[in-house]
């Protein structure tokens, strides 16, 4: 019995349920028929829908049990459910910078017990800028740090990607940006992925440091400066054509703008879109601000050529 279970590829007890009366039929020597697979798979379509999270399983199981193998079902569901993902898959997000400098990304990390760590990086060369932990970081600090980053690197960004948090979005920092003339560009709600280069900086970071817990600032400050150089100027990236990200931040040639002429015409854009807002939802509340403040500023880039997106555009087109 054990060499007919591994021949069909099932277990002992649905091998008995063939025998039992009324049980399931065993299938012949070819095991199921193309046609019997041609309706599994359309009804693991169909239960796409009405059982989201399960993908119908259990139901396919129960329907085709000791017929159908077991990693048959599993590979059909797994196949459909990759489908689903490229085809509700939201690519029209993805872009990138043509230069360094245009855009830099601020994001946290908690390092436990010590803090949370801030980091800096050029949006276009992936390279970090300057980094720090604190136990605890408030609006007015990490102003402080990214104008420190700044005078520091003799540099500033036109834009500064980052997310929704108190930190970022709140009035002290935004106000700190618009004194620097340097052109906020929020993330979208719940969506991470659209500061997904930061994000897997900070897996990165995560994977350096290990389970070890570093007791003090100091310890993991070095930590920190050594995957900073091992990021920045030893590890080339593929995606920069096996340069590393220190190259490419000091050898790409820069964008040629005028920053008050840039900062006017973002100011006009913003007042434009706003208009828009009140005139559609009567009102722009806080969220409302942080999505009017992001799709300027796509809206600005694109005009100027200054991304590339991958499919589609989502930046809207707004008149002078």
């Amino acid at each position: 019995m054990q060499e007919s279970c591994k021949a069909l590829d099932v277990g002992k007890t649905t091998f008995y349920r063939w025998a039992m009366p009324g049980g399931t039929k065993r299938p012949g020597p070819a095991g199921p028929t193309a046609e019997m697979l041609a309706v599994m798979h359309d009804e693991v379509r169909d239960l796409r829908r009405s059982k989201r999270r399960t993908w119908g399983a259990a139901t396919i199981y129960r329907n085709y049990h000791g017929v159908i193998p077991r990693a048959v079902i599993i590979d059909t569901i797994r196949e459909e459910q990759l489908e689903a993902c490229r085809q509700t898959r939201r690519t029209s997000r993805r872009y990138e910078f043509i230069a360094p400098d245009i855009a830099w990304s601020g994001d946290f990390m908690l390092v436990h017990p010590v803090g949370r760590v801030l980091r800096l990086m050029d949006d276009r060369a992936r390279c970090v800028l300057g980094r720090d932990v604190r136990d605890a970081w408030i609006e007015s600090l990490v102003a402080d740090f990214l104008v420190a980053t700044c005078d520091r690197l003799g540099r500033r960004p036109l834009f500064f990607k980052h997310d929704l948090g108190g930190e970022f979005s709140g009035g002290v920092f935004q106000s700190m940006l618009l004194s620097l003339r340097i052109i906020p560009l929020p993330s979208p709600p719940y969506y991470p992925r659209a500061n997904g280069k930061t994000e897997r900086n900070n897996g990165a970071l995560r994977q350096w440091l290990g389970d070890v817990i570093k007791p003090n600032r100091e310890e993991v400050l070095r930590e920190l400066t050594a995957e900073m150089i091992d990021h920045n100027e030893i590890r080339p990236k593929a995606i920069l054509k096996g340069f590393t990200p220190r190259d490419v931040y000091e050898s790409e040639a820069r964008v040629a703008v005028d920053r008050e002429a840039l900062w006017t015409e973002w100011q006009a854009l913003r007042a434009e879109l706003v208009r828009q807002r009140m005139t559609t939802c009567g009102r722009v509340d806080r969220a409302g601000e942080m999505e009017v403040l992001r799709l300027t500023a796509l809206a600005l880039l694109r005009s100027h050529g200054w991304i590339k997106y991958a499919t589609g555009l989502e930046a809207p087109e707004v008149s002078h």
